[in-house]
């Protein structure tokens, strides 16, 4: 109330209300009309003409499939093949590679599947749609099976041989998990849509068997993603689309499901739609009906809605926007007139001083003095001119001065001592740097005589099994050298008969005495065997010393497969006449690694893997590529790993065998050691049955901060 006693604040309070007032009722009432009519655009409109566009792709799509499985099915090779004699249909076959070049070419296919009219399968694609092999005994099990062993392809095939093609709707193929691994999959490719059409004989019109393709529903969610994409890329990141089953209580497509993104859990696919957070209310708005649906909480969110045109499916498509997104052009817009606003206030304003300097000259002088001060001039003071406001203004003035006078004094005081104090403080700082790096260094240190003292170890549980197989080549040896100083003796005793110039029917008797023949026959063997032992010493020597050399700082480029190799060679006694061991090294790059650390690694996974068997079993070493990196697998047909132990298996000092059978530092080391390389050492229970271990490296090397540590 004291400012507006005076004239200049009366001036300005006028001018703000004048400018202001109508143009924020202006913003207002543009704000509610703008509202009503995006909503009639964005969502009457847009949201379910982009459902209704999204619909159609979908239904073009799954026509495009009907069409081919007709083209497929009339194919002239494949009515010969179930036209003859029925038998699994063999590796090079005509009909194979028809299966494999259609699977190869679609993309969309994980199996096409011929079943003859009695219902066993006859053939099926040998090559996944990423170009990789299935593994032959997994399909050697599959081809020659009863269609049957499957329900939902059961009742396709039924269907389809009283001449109808047939669908089925989405679900989880048990024949396409057969031979697939989805589990890390991005949960759409779990599911999958199945059609089958018949395959007729072209003269007699006789159905002879069915083709089934099982496409994967990752193609169906790639749709709707699409839709999510384009909402994005237009700045509406809220956006998606849901793709609704039949009856409108499952979703069978959303953006939130499992392993979309590395680390995501969420999954919405096969969820009931009423249990869904966020969508309890969508259920009632569909049955309300109409074309958009409005649902208020706990994130207000507009749809839109349409129906795929197939008579086989029926599913339903729910475009959805946040109001938020579909209201931000309101919202920019409103920025936009709040800036108006802003610089119509800045004008008013700017007005009213222009006005008030005029009739308040005495003002200068007190900015004057203002600005003085705040160049460093603290003793600067002004003189009242009068008893009004503004001689008011000069009083305060000078007291805030002094204040700040007083103020700036101590505050340099206090800037003095703190100058000291940070200087103390950091020069211990840094001796505390210095500490921890030697620490540090002393941890890596001993890290890596840790890592030399477990190779030690390991290589004095090997030796007694070495010794044992250097001993067998040695007897060997031992008597088959006897055997050359016998035949030397008779050879000798011989020639000297021969220089003697003994007589001919002398020489022969002796001959045939001394049995000649067979020395001269045999003696070649003898040098062979008494050679294949030497090189077995051999090896096994050149493996030892390989082993127990003292590791390289610096990373080699090596194949991991000889190095396998030699692991296993070092452990052939512990494991050799009651363990078999499976190779399938698949092609894979030469990898950069520090050698002796990778040895210990695959020593302690190879020396597990036959501790955990008793008795006879299967030990399968596996390599190969994925997503770029070197992947080598240790599985064993033992009993397992305890679940309660999975997750500290890895973890220092933690064994399950018995006292002085372990340290429980093998694991740990090697989970270090595969990091320090930049890759991944995970360990999981196979399907079979027995422990699964899987080192996952990068081909380059470790990273370069890891190899300057190495010693």
């Amino acid at each position: 109330m004291k400012l507006l006693r005076g004239m200049r604040g009366r001036i300005l309070l006028w001018l703000v209300l004048a400018g202001l007032l109508p143009l924020a009722a202006a913003l207002l009432l543009f704000y509610q009309f703008a509202r009503r009519i995006i909503v009639d655009d964005r969502v009457e409109i847009y949201l379910h003409h982009l459902s209704q566009q999204t619909a159609d792709k979908l239904d073009l799509f799954l026509t495009e499939r009907r069409e081919e499985g007709a083209a497929m099915a009339s194919n002239e090779g494949v009515e010969a093949f179930l036209r003859g004699v029925p038998a699994p249909a063999p590796v090079a076959s005509p009909t194979l590679a028809t299966l494999n070049e259609y699977v190869q070419i679609h993309e969309v296919y994980d199996l096409m599947v011929l079943v003859d009219s009695a219902g066993t399968i006859r053939a099926c694609n040998s090559i996944n749609r990423f170009g990789d092999w299935f593994d032959p005994r997994l399909l050697n099990e599959l081809v020659g099976q009863a269609v049957d062993t499957y329900p939902v392809e059961a009742a396709a095939w039924r269907q389809a041989m009283q001449g109808r093609a047939a669908v089925h709707d989405w679900y989880a193929s048990p024949l396409a998990h057969r031979l697939y691994f989805f589990e890390d999959d991005d949960a759409s490719r779990s599911y999958h849509l199945l059609f089958a059409q018949p395959v007729r004989d072209h003269a007699t019109g006789r159905v002879l068997g069915v083709w089934l393709n099982i496409m994967n529903w990752e193609y169906i969610q790639a749709q709707l993603d699409l839709v999510e994409s384009d909402f994005r890329r237009y700045g509406l990141p809220s956006g998606y689309a849901l793709l609704l089953s039949r009856d409108d209580r499952r979703i069978l497509a959303a953006p939130q499901r499992r392993n979309r993104r590395p680390g995501d859990t969420a999954n919405r696919l096969g969820a009931e739609l009423d249990a869904q957070s966020g969508l309890t209310a969508l259920p009632a708005a569909i049955r309300a009906g109409g074309a958009t649906v409005h649902l208020p909480a706990p994130v207000a969110r507009y749809g839109g809605l349409a129906r795929v045109g197939s008579r086989d499916f029926g599913w339903r498509i729910v475009v959805t926007l946040s109001e938020e997104d579909i209201f931000k052009p309101v919202y920019q817009l409103a920025l936009a007139f709040t800036g108006i606003v802003s610089v119509a206030v800045v004008l008013v304003v700017a007005g009213a001083w222009l006005l008030s300097r005029q009739i308040s000259r005495p003002l200068l002088s007190l900015t004057e003095s203002a600005r003085e001060i705040a160049r460093g001039q603290y003793h600067r003071r002004v003189q009242p001119t009068a008893d009004d406001e503004i001689g008011s203004l000069g009083d305060a003035f000078n007291q805030m001065a002094r204040t700040v006078e007083e103020r700036q004094q101590e505050l340099e005081a206090i800037n003095r001592d703190l100058e000291v104090k940070v200087r103390h403080r950091t020069e211990e700082l840094e001796a505390s740097n210095r500490e921890l790096r030697q620490a540090l260094q002393d941890l890596h240190d001993a890290q890596d005589q840790l890592v030399q003292s477990e190779k030690m170890a390991s290589l004095g549980r090997l030796v007694a099994g070495i010794a044992h197989e250097i001993k067998n080549p040695l007897n060997f040896i031992y008597g088959n050298t006897r055997f050359l100083d016998e035949y030397a003796d008779k050879l000798g005793r011989y020639l000297a008969r021969v220089n003697a110039g003994a007589a001919p029917a002398e020489l022969v008797r002796l001959r045939e005495e001394l049995r000649i023949d067979f020395i001269l026959g045999d003696i070649g063997g003898l040098a062979a065997n008494i050679h294949e032992g030497a090189e077995r010493i051999k090896t096994i020597v050149d493996d030892l010393r390989v082993f127990s050399r003292a590791p390289s700082g610096e990373p080699e480029e090596v194949d991991l497969c000889k190095v396998l190799d030699m692991c296993l060679n070092l452990l052939r006694n512990q494991y050799k006449n009651r363990i078999r061991i499976v190779r399938e090294y698949g092609a894979i790059p030469p990898a950069r690694v520090l050698v002796g650390k990778m040895e210990q690694v695959f020593l302690n996974l190879l020396s597990n893997a036959i501790d955990a068997i008793e008795g006879e079993g299967v030990i399968r070493v596996r390599t190969f590529t994925e997503n770029g990196r070197v992947v080598i697998e240790v599985a064993d047909s033992g009993p397992g790993i305890p679940p309660e132990h999975l997750n500290r298996i890895f973890d220092p000092f933690f064994t399950t065998k018995d006292v002085g059978q372990g340290t429980g530092l093998g694991l740990s080391l090697s989970y270090s050691i595969v990091q320090q390389h930049g890759g991944a050492l995970r360990a999981r229970n196979g399907a079979d049955g027995g422990a699964v271990f899987r080192v996952e490296l990068p081909p380059d090397g470790p990273p370069a901060a890891a190899a300057e540590e190495a010693p």
